[in-house]
């Protein structure tokens, strides 16, 4: 396998609590995980803890015992959400998880934008703006602690297409955003012949920027997606890894949506692309 790529699974495919996620991944020789502490780490509430730091200092000496890296600290919150309670919570959530990335050496923490596109335009725009507003606040932390944050366009999100995403860099004018580029979310039925057109813009207008990239094979059966293995799906994985070929830093790529036991086969099946 090519070294300049770093392969790795979600925590919570790997195990269903801390304990098994860490015990599957060391017995598999896992060394890359993106890490959604509060889909495995169930015995303590983030949301009333906020950032306790020897709770994060166990968390770190655990990880570091099982040879894991970071890549992404997985914070999925919803930062458009309409209920302003609720929202807060989470912008305090994903506040707390970038000091917690600071401590495990995370690479980014990672979210989607909500859901915004609506044939409404001006009510999209009303939710990218709150979105707009919302990533300056948690940028004024992220910049505190040394901290990335990684942005996962999606198709129905604030952030709904490579053009957007750049936009978002451009008017925030801060190297601590990065991407996590999943071309399965940023694809419908009606749009996959397009795939292509996606990656090339996307590594085009900020491929210095990706992070990590979600390998998430997909069919379409019957206008709905159907998630495959990688190399058993529709995905255009070997155009990927083209563009992949010419980025100097490489991006970590996480399995998305891999169980344990498909892990080995999968990355037999990817090997001749990570040598083109």
């Amino acid at each position: 396998m090519n070294r300049t790529y770093t392969f790795g699974l979600r925590g919570h495919d790997m195990g269903t609590d801390f304990q098994s996620m860490c015990e599957n991944g060391v017995k598999n020789h896992i060394k890359s995980i993106q890490f959604a502490m509060a889909k495995t780490v169930l015995d303590i509430d983030f949301d009333k803890i906020g950032f306790d730091e020897a709770v994060a200092e166990k968390i770190r000496k655990k990880l570091i015992e099982c040879g894991f890296s970071v890549p992404v600290l997985g914070c999925y919150i919803n930062p458009i959400d309409e209920d302003a309670e609720r929202l807060e919570q989470s912008l305090r959530r994903f506040e707390a998880f970038i000091q917690y990335a600071s401590v495990f050496g995370a690479g980014v923490v990672g979210t989607e934008t909500g859901i915004a596109v609506s044939s409404d335009e001006s009510a999209y725009r009303k939710k990218y703006l709150q979105f707009v507003r919302n990533l300056e606040r948690l940028l004024e932390k992220a910049e505190q602690f040394g901290v990335c944050i990684g942005i996962e366009p999606t198709r129905c999100g604030a952030v709904c297409s490579p053009q957007v995403m750049y936009q978002i860099i451009r008017d925030m004018g801060s190297d601590k955003i990065k991407v996590i580029l999943d071309l399965s979310n940023m694809l419908a039925a009606d749009t996959v012949s397009f795939q292509r057109k996606i990656l090339d813009d996307s590594f085009e207008l900020f491929g210095d920027r990706i992070q990590t990239v979600h390998l998430k094979d997909f069919n379409f059966v019957d206008g709905k997606k159907q998630f495959a293995a990688p190399c058993e799906g529709m995905m255009d994985i070997p155009h990927l890894f083209e563009l992949l070929s010419g980025v100097r830093e490489k991006p970590a790529i996480i399995l998305d949506k891999l169980k344990l036991d498909g892990y080995s086969a999968a990355m037999e099946r990817l090997q001749p692309h990570c040598h083109q």
